[in-house]
């Protein structure tokens, strides 16, 4: 055999080592097909169509004869046909057309099933196979065969890999980052020939449809969704960030305004919610969608994904649902809210932080019963940022609760100084941001400053929003349990504001509720804001809660308060927010404020 003996070997040592797995294949077949005198071997395996070969590999002693990335389709009874030849060694042979003598000899490639075949080609179907040859061949065969299902295994692995790595499990769309480097890409090559736009969209009582109708349909609503992306034109590629949130690369018309692609991406939405809406009729389901021109391409993509947030966002918090185009408006927004965050950590460093009180008057004598801390933000070149400005960004960012301890320090220090005086000193309230509920140390913590301070807890109030418990219901009620237990005073704020307060009271332990401005709005208080109040207050001297109202601006506000048997005050009646220096003086003279007696129509009223 001219040592042809040893190619077996030739083919494990080398098939097992190699880095080029195609090219050392390649060099191997070229040997065999020489050495042993053939015209072909040919490697088929099976493509991603159902029973369909494809050449992947192949030698062949004519170039022109070449089938190499051919396909060879085949019905299902010819492939069943085709698996049943091979015997129990896996391999069979075939007969020429012409001389009918068995000039072919194939080995399976074979997992569970057969995956492929290799064929040896005699060059001259006159010389029968000698049983040597064969039985070099089917070694040959064997090798090659369990070197290409290895290589099938790591394909296999590394398109999972792939999938895990760059496609969402529920969706199919690409993983955030997959969307980024491929949107990224697509950018670059279109950006002169076409207008584009990334779209940031979710869609609204999801997490209702989730709770009412089950995971297993909101998966199955964010697939339809990810599929009526995908289906569309004008989508380049999308992703889905995470929960119920989507991020899509779109073309857009070389005509589009903002007003028109407002109204298309709209009626968009409504054709997919109106089959949404017929399967999951109890959810009142919504799109909410920002858009951003793809304006530059030497930008990175992710900051035209923010844009669109942006608009997301101030749409949903203007109108809760539709469609908005990224504006002037909202980039002087983002541009501001850039240099406060950048200026936020200089802040706290240089001391521009500091807090002034708000006094709260008992109404039955005048008198200053407490205060409340506010905090405030001057700049070191003088200029005053309202609350409003940097309280929402600090939520945001998480920063509001190094703030809220800064307040909550700054006050146990201010009344440190008067008992040590041995001044008046009066209860002051703070407030609680929803962030200090993920911080299981937040009461210990509190605990450890009034500690630090020698501070009586009964001096330090903490008021607690609704919406605090709204978002986080069960972790708001054990943080105002432990509150109270170590001895604050607790109230709740906003009263009446949102729709859940009366259920509240029921589960929560509270000292004070302060009813919301919003009953006071205007000059006068008109009929049914004073059916309202007069329960509210009515109902807490059953609970005995003291109750105070805050927003009290006129007169003839305070009055009625009066009347209603409302306790405290708190308004720009008495007195806006002043420094500790005014709030000194007012509590060192034991300043009174005089409430005149209302007149008669007041009372009658």
């Amino acid at each position: 055999m001219n040592g042809n003996e040893n190619i077996p070997h030739l083919f494990l040592a080398t098939l097992s080592k190699t880095k080029d797995f195609d090219k050392s294949l390649s060099q191997l077949l070229e040997k065999v097909g020489t050495d042993f005198n053939l015209s072909h071997i040919t490697i088929r395996e099976r493509n991603t169509l159902e029973y369909t070969l494809k050449t992947t590999y192949e030698w062949c002693l004519r170039k022109e004869d070449s089938s190499l990335n051919q396909l060879f389709p085949m019905t299902k009874s010819e492939w069943d046909t085709m698996a049943k030849q091979f015997d129990d060694e896996f391999f069979f042979y075939s007969t020429d057309a012409v001389t009918e003598k068995p000039s072919f000899f194939h080995v399976a490639i074979l997992e569970k099933d057969l995956v492929g075949t290799i064929s040896f080609e005699k060059r001259s179907a006159q010389h029968p196979w000698a049983p040597e040859e064969l039985d070099v061949l089917k070694c040959v065969g064997y090798i090659t065969a369990n070197a290409l299902l290895k290589k099938r295994a790591y394909r296999q692995a590394d398109r999972a890999i792939d999938k895990i790595t760059h496609f969402d499990p529920v969706t199919n769309l690409f993983t955030y980052s997959a969307f980024c480097d491929q949107a990224t890409n697509l950018v670059q090559t279109l950006f002169t020939k076409q207008r584009m736009a990334i779209l940031y969209a979710d869609i609204i009582n999801f997490k209702y449809l989730n709770d009412t109708y089950g995971v297993t349909e909101g998966d199955k609503l964010l697939r339809a969704f990810a599929h009526y992306i995908k289906k569309s034109p004008k989508n380049l590629c999308a992703t889905r960030i995470f929960s119920d949130t989507f991020v899509m690369l779109v073309l857009l018309d070389e005509k589009s305004t903002p007003d028109s692609i407002q109204k298309r991406i709209n009626s968009i939405s409504n054709h997919f919610l109106k089959s949404q809406r017929l399967l999951y009729s109890r959810c009142n389901l919504e799109i909410a969608c920002g858009v951003s021109e793809v304006n530059d391409s030497n930008l990175n993509v992710v900051l035209f994904i923010d844009k669109a947030n942006a608009a997301r966002k101030d749409l949903k918090a203007r109108f809760g649902f539709g469609c908005l185009v990224f504006n002037q408006e909202l980039e002087k927004q983002i541009e501001k809210e850039n240099n406060l965050l950048n200026a936020i950590p200089n802040a706290f460093e240089n001391q521009e932080f500091f807090f002034v009180l708000q006094p709260k008057v008992a109404l039955e004598t005048g008198k200053i019963t407490g205060a409340e801390a506010l905090v405030r933000w001057k700049r070191n070149d003088g200029s005053h940022l309202p609350p409003s400005d940097f309280i929402p960004l600090m939520e945001k960012t998480g920063d509001i609760t190094r703030l809220d301890f800064f307040v909550y320090e700054s006050v146990c220090k201010y009344l440190q100084e008067r008992l040590r005086k041995g001044l008046r000193t009066i209860p002051i309230s703070v407030n609680v941001s929803r962030r200090h509920l993920k911080n299981p140390l937040f009461v210990q913590t509190v605990e450890a400053l009034i500690l630090q301070y020698d501070i009586p807890p009964e001096l330090l109030e903490f008021e607690l929003t609704e919406t605090l418990f709204l978002d986080n219901p069960e972790e708001a009620l054990f943080l105002q349990e432990n509150l109270h237990k170590a001895g604050f005073t607790l109230s709740l704020d906003d009263f009446g504001s949102g729709y859940s307060s009366l259920n509240l009271l029921k589960k929560m332990t509270l000292d004070i509720i302060k009813i919301d401005k919003s009953f006071l709005e205007g000059e006068s208080i008109n009929s049914v804001d004073k059916v309202i109040i007069d329960s509210i207050i009515h109902m807490a001297k059953l609970l005995k809660i003291t109750v105070l109202c805050e927003g009290a601006e006129t007169l003839e506000q305070v009055q009625y308060l009066r009347k209603a048997h409302c306790e405290i005050v708190q308004g720009f009646y008495f007195s806006k927010p002043i420094s500790i220096e005014a709030m000194n003086l007012l509590l060192d003279t034991d300043k009174i404020f005089v409430i005149p007696n209302a007149p008669e129509t007041l009372l009658s009223c």
